[in-house]
């Protein structure tokens, strides 16, 4: 029985509260940001990103991420984003060539290809939701932990105070002066904290 117990336990998608998981974490390009993360970005699940408006930095935040795992030969996808994204800032970053620009008519479609995408083995999948059901955010995270890849889902920030399956959740925010506040709403086995990073590149 024990033995059993130890084998559940030591599987990558049980958490512990108080035990950090095990899951290798990818840097996120900000030394202030991976010691508040407890090593960088987890490796594979939902991570939300809360943000005011579109533009306000919040692909700032994750631009290094996708350049790793560009580098890495993943492919990165972008389900319905609300403007086309600006070709030579995204090269600039490093991963233009292993981007995948996918348009839906509606949110159940764009639900449907993220779902896809994440467990044919992605890197990345990037979806921009209003209102998703909590029904919803769990079959990304689920699909996430299946591909072993990341689902990062954008957000409005007035979604801070609903519940979530998400691994991580943070908030981005432009600074009152320069810079960016990453606030980390939801990070298992670490505290809430915030950081600011430095003026954004690109956006």
């Amino acid at each position: 029985m024990k033995t059993a117990l130890n084998t559940l336990l030591a599987r990558p998608d049980i958490w512990r509260g108080g035990f950090p998981r095990q899951d290798a974490a990818v840097a996120t390009g900000h030394a202030d940001l991976d010691a508040a993360l407890g090593g960088g970005w987890p490796a594979r699940g939902l991570i939300e990103v809360l943000h005011e408006t579109h533009g306000g930095g919040e692909l700032t935040v994750l631009a290094p991420l996708l350049g790793t795992l560009a580098a890495a030969g993943r492919q990165i996808v972008f389900v319905d984003p609300p403007f086309l994204p600006y070709a030579p800032a995204l090269a600039s970053q490093g991963f233009i060539n292993q981007l995948l620009l996918v348009q839906t008519g509606s949110d159940t479609d764009s639900l449907w290809t993220a779902e896809t995408c994440l467990r044919a083995g992605c890197g990345a999948v990037l979806c921009w939701l209003d209102r998703p059901t909590h029904r919803a955010l769990r079959r990304l995270q689920l699909a996430a932990e299946d591909g072993e890849a990341l689902a990062l889902l954008f957000r409005p920030l007035r979604a801070a105070g609903l519940p979530s399956p998400a691994v991580l959740r943070l908030a981005v925010q432009p600074g009152h002066e320069t810079g960016l506040i990453v606030n980390l709403l939801k990070c298992r086995s670490r505290p809430a904290a915030s950081v600011c990073l430095p003026d954004p590149a690109f956006a």
